[in-house]
């Protein structure tokens, strides 16, 4: 995944991991607050993400595991993992059927790609919500209809502010 990214993204995304925010990044590297948030959105949409900062955390656990996939200190086991509990039965098919390693890869989609309960539990907002599950035209309708619903609302008060006074 780090492949696909440009050199200018990836100075960006360094500079976010340093908590630094659109305008700091763009004194400091020369351009406008807006390419900033430009090259950030395009690594957003291009590794599918609903916000910045899960992009942030990403690309910082994706550049952990390459630097530590060079200099790794880890042995891969050499015994098989215990198993505590029941024994099973030596018949048992799950028991046939499990590998020797536990632990098994988790591939980048399923860390790209949070489903709408771990959104909800990680504290998104309605809109990154709505901007996950139907894009930016989804948030551009929402946010019509919200303002369509405000004006209804503003002269339904205005007609029934109207009606009392006649009443008076």
């Amino acid at each position: 995944m780090l492949e696909s990214l440009t050199d200018k993204q990836v100075e960006v995304l360094d500079q976010l991991c340093l908590h630094k925010t659109s305008k700091e990044i763009a004194n400091e590297l020369g351009i406008s607050r807006h390419t900033v948030d430009q090259r950030v959105s395009s690594v957003r949409t291009k590794w599918n993400l609903p916000t910045r900062q899960e992009v942030v955390r990403l690309y910082r656990e994706l550049r952990e595991i390459a630097e530590n996939h060079n200099d790794s200190i880890y042995e891969p086991l050499i015994y098989e993992p215990s198993q505590v509990g029941i024994e099973a039965g030596a018949d048992d098919p799950e028991r046939k059927n499990r590998t020797t390693s536990m632990v098994e890869d988790l591939a980048p989609a399923a860390l790209a790609t949070p489903s709408l309960s771990q959104a909800n539990a990680q504290g998104m907002t309605l809109v990154d919500r709505l901007d996950l599950h139907f894009g930016p035209s989804g948030r551009f309708v929402a946010v019509i209809g919200l303002a369509f619903m405000m004006a209804l609302t503003l002269a339904l008060v205005l007609v029934i502010a109207d009606a009392l006074e006649r009443l008076l």
